[in-house]
């Protein structure tokens, strides 16, 4: 039984590892999304992208605290928070800083491992 239940938790283990690299990274790609539309100056959709980066995030944040420590992944979830005000404020220099660092964050994760 301990064997079966090792051999388990190795393979949830190993499939939820997979795909582990920043260009597989759902997060870049809601990143990349949200810059488009902020450069279109489509404010609401960015903003409803910035709700769809957040979940995204939640699903992935088991595997980016696997990879990387707690200030680059809790780093992220900060950045993530700014997005809106600065959205709010239609402030594109603001918001394009924010998803260049959480870019640089979830890239340093990849990358580290």
């Amino acid at each position: 039984m301990k064997k079966w239940l090792l051999c388990l938790s190795i393979s949830v283990f190993t499939l939820t590892m997979a795909g582990c690299s920043a260009e597989n990274s759902v997060i870049l790609k809601k990143t990349d999304i949200i810059s488009h539309l902020v450069d279109q100056k489509k404010w609401k959709q960015a903003t409803s992208k910035v709700n769809d980066l957040k979940d995204a995030y939640q699903d992935q944040k088991l595997k980016l605290q696997f990879l990387g420590d707690e200030q680059e992944y809790e780093s992220i979830s900060r950045e993530m928070n700014k997005l809106i005000p600065a959205l709010e404020e239609k402030d594109v220099l603001e918001v394009k800083k924010g998803l260049a660092t959480i870019n640089g964050y979830v890239e340093s994760i990849y990358m580290d491992n």
